[in-house]
């Protein structure tokens, strides 16, 4: 684990970066001596030609393609269209009419490959010689100073850890497979005609066909980070944040990367948290169908999910850390908290709250050692189930036992975790996103964050269970 008194900026591979972001055009320079040698076997005149078409139109594309912000389908579309029109020139020029001798069909084959090259770099999603994009360092410079601000004030700010695949699609970020686990930072829009407790985003009822960020809930900057930077970055952001919480969010099954970005976001705006936000995405498919897939990712994701959380709670500044699990979530955060409160009690002691939104785990399975495996390691959790929770009736009827977050036949009542049925909240979604569509359970969350005590919370009643006490919404 890196310690804070070592530079993140200091090391080969960080003056590698500093040295990309001064010199945007590498790519050029890289292909220099390439033509060069191709110089002594084509001669100067055609090396001269391809020098002056190519590189430009190269390094251009490159530099569009490593845009993280959508640089727009007809910017691209003009790119590509020049392209076509220089090579499709220049081959002519040079190559009609044809002749059939061994230095004609070499020189030929060798503008095909220069022609191919130049074509495949619009299929990149980052620059081959540039790497990953670079985040901005300056932020370390004045450490007295607020951040830099990544996206227009109305925007979310969040950190994230992942261990999906980098995906090759622009504007997806990260894939269903499993990868390398990445750190990085991402801001998500928020428009202004926000409603609470609704995720906006595009709608073909509405002829809304690609997102709008004045309109919707979506990642408009997106930036992977090594995780020294990383770290480094989250304990600045913490020591300057209004106030010193964080809340870490680990979403269920069903739920792309750039959904659980939304989801956080809209969690963060709807609770007024001013303090800092991250999430953990792991290698769920995002469908309805592969539920077993899912099952298998989140037991595999275990470990990296362990890493995150000790550097999340060895690197921040905060006093208060809220972890909020939903769904299939839960199996992993608390497998991993109990283990950490086990190994690092230091670090779990920081945790001040583990919120367990409709957790997917056997309700059997979660009274006999879940639930008393948090009470002994000193964590404080929530438990809020709902009887409509549809991803919850789906695993039901595959595993056949009742879930921790079903209210059905009872609710699930561990002495020393408060329990709340959530299944009569009123809200104009319902199902497997409750947690984050209501405004009720919102509202709950918000009171147990500023340290209100369940029996003095607007809105909820205490009710009576074979298992003990727990607590309902009023109707």
């Amino acid at each position: 684990m890196p310690r804070p008194e070592d530079n993140p900026r200091t090391g080969k591979a960080e003056t590698i970066r500093m040295l990309a972001r001064m010199l945007p055009w590498m790519p050029v320079l890289a292909a220099l001596p390439g033509f060069c040698l191709a110089a002594l076997w084509l001669g100067w005149r055609r090396v001269g030609v391809a020098l002056v078409f190519f590189l430009p139109l190269y390094g251009l594309i490159w530099r569009i393609s490593a845009w993280r912000v959508r640089p727009g389908l007809s910017l691209r579309v003009l790119a590509a269209a020049s392209v076509a029109i220089v090579i499709g020139v220049v081959g002519v020029r040079e190559f009609v009419p044809p002749r059939y001798d061994a230095h004609f069909l070499f020189n030929m084959a060798v503008y095909v490959v220069l022609a191919l090259l130049t074509a495949i770099t619009f299929f990149l999603p980052e620059p081959l010689f540039l790497g990953p994009p670079v985040p901005d360092v300056r932020w370390f410079i004045r450490r007295n100073d607020r951040p830099l601000p990544m996206a227009e004030p109305n925007a979310v700010q969040l950190f994230y850890g992942t261990d999906r695949q980098r995906s090759a699609i622009p504007g997806r970020y990260y894939g269903g497979f499993r990868g390398k686990m990445a750190y990085g930072r991402c801001a998500v829009s928020i428009p202004r005609t926000h409603t609470m407790g609704h995720l906006e985003g595009p709608s073909w009822l509405r002829l809304q066909f690609r997102e709008d960020p004045a309109r919707h809930i979506v990642i408009v900057t997106e930036e992977p980070y090594d995780r020294g930077l990383w770290c480094w970055a989250l304990r600045t952001e913490s020591e300057l944040a209004s106030t010193r919480q964080v809340l870490v969010f680990v979403h269920g099954y069903n739920v792309t990367f750039t959904k659980a970005a939304r989801l956080t976001a809209q969690i963060t705006h709807d609770l007024g948290f001013n303090g800092t936000s991250l999430f953990y995405s792991w290698p769920s498919k995002g469908k309805i169908s592969p539920y077993m897939k899912d099952e298998a990712s989140i037991q595999a994701t275990e470990a990296n999910l362990r890493e995150f959380l000790t550097y999340a709670l060895a690197w921040t500044e905060a006093d208060e850390v809220f972890v909020l699990a939903h769904s299939m979530g839960n199996r992993a955060v608390t497998h991993v908290l109990s283990s950490l409160a086990r190994d690092e009690p230091a670090l779990a002691a920081r945790v001040r709250h583990v919120i367990l939104a409709a957790p997917d785990i056997d309700a059997q399975y979660f009274l006999n050692s879940v639930g008393p495996g948090l009470v002994k390691a000193g964590l404080r959790a929530t438990l809020y189930a709902s009887s409509d929770d549809v991803a919850l009736q789906l695993s039901k009827q595959f595993h056949g036992e009742q879930r921790a977050g079903d209210t059905m036949p009872q609710v699930v009542v561990v002495k020393g975790i408060t329990t709340i049925d959530a299944s009569g909240v009123d809200t104009s979604f319902i199902g497997h996103s409750r947690y984050a569509e209501g405004r009720s359970i919102l509202s709950d969350i918000y009171y147990l964050m500023n340290g209100r005590d369940p029996a003095d919370r607007f809105g909820l009643r205490a009710a009576q269970s074979p298992d003990g006490p727990y607590f309902t919404f009023r109707p």
